[in-house]
């Protein structure tokens, strides 16, 4: 399948995710509901083709893009990017401002092997998940002409 949209996020750390099952909000509570026997036929094998938080300037560096990790194993998998944003201010040879963010990552996969005849499931949420953290800092980036 094919995911892409936008989202608002404010300005503070948080996380979002695409997992197995539905969605719902229960007592404030976000919580996935599927078939525990689901887990091992989800492959969440993905390839991030553009992830950006903020405005695109040049030469922007967007370490996700082109990212690709499959699942050969059988079973499902848990696939977590924390991400450290950094606010951006651009400003271009021109004087024009332009407000984003950069990024840099760190990526963690576990593995939820299918369950052995007799044995009970690990209970684990398969999905891809991304946790950003924005740092209280901002860069700024002045190109001058020459």
């Amino acid at each position: 399948c094919r995911v892409n949209g936008k989202l608002h996020i404010q300005k503070v750390s948080g996380n979002f995710h695409l997992a197995l099952g539905a969605a719902h909000d229960i007592h404030g509570k976000h919580i996935h509901q599927f078939v525990m026997s689901d887990i091992p036929r989800f492959n969440c094998s993905h390839t991030i083709n553009y992830l950006t938080f903020g405005a695109y300037y040049p030469n922007q560096n967007l370490p996700l893009n082109g990212m690709s990790h499959t699942i050969e194993q059988e079973g499902g998998g848990v696939f977590t990017y924390t991400l450290k944003l950094i606010p951006i201010e651009y400003i271009s040879p021109f004087g024009y401002r332009t407000y984003s963010n950069t990024y840099g990552f760190d990526y963690k996969y576990r593995h939820i092997p299918p369950p052995k005849p007799g044995q009970r499931m690990n209970a684990a949420l398969p999905g891809l998940f991304f946790v950003y953290k924005i740092n209280p800092y901002m860069l700024r980036i002045n190109e001058k002409r020459q």
